[in-house]
């Protein structure tokens, strides 16, 4: 599969897609071997498809302390930040002092998908305290490692 039609799919730029691929020497001059192009796709695909839409709360399940959660601040009805952490209420400790919101949400996570999960809410929901536009890439980097 050409590096374009690849990058198209995954909507990211294709020299960044070229160079993360490079890196593993898995392009040779922009074409992208089939069962990889494949195996991008389907991981990229199977971590959309966990996604699910966050909704405001003003608790967190206790049972939540201390296992790999991803969590999101809400102001108002704005998810305005999403982030990740293994002990929830420090974490959100250390948020009052820094952000203003009024509401969280939190979804349980493996500790083997957190890093992906967090990039991958923050490039589908895009919350106005995580934009710097790299998210998506980050991801992609991540499943080229696991490919």
């Amino acid at each position: 599969m050409h590096i374009i039609a690849l990058a198209e799919l995954l909507n990211v730029d294709a020299r960044e897609l070229d160079k993360a691929l490079l890196s593993r020497d898995y392009t040779d001059d922009g074409i992208v071997p089939e069962e990889i192009a494949q195996d991008l796709l389907s991981l990229y695909k199977h971590y959309l498809g966990q996604i699910i839409t966050p909704e405001k709360s003003n608790s967190i399940p206790i049972h939540l302390k201390s296992v790999p959660i991803i969590y999101g601040l809400f102001d108002g009805s704005a998810l305005t930040y999403i982030g990740k952490s293994v002990s929830v209420f420090y974490r959100l400790a250390q948020h009052v002092k820094e952000k203003d919101f009024d509401g969280i949400w939190v979804i349980e996570s493996s500790r083997k998908d957190i890093d992906i999960m967090e990039l991958i809410y923050i490039s589908h929901f895009q919350p106005r305290d995580n934009r710097d536009g790299k998210e998506v890439m980050q991801v992609i980097r991540k499943l080229i490692a696991k490919i």
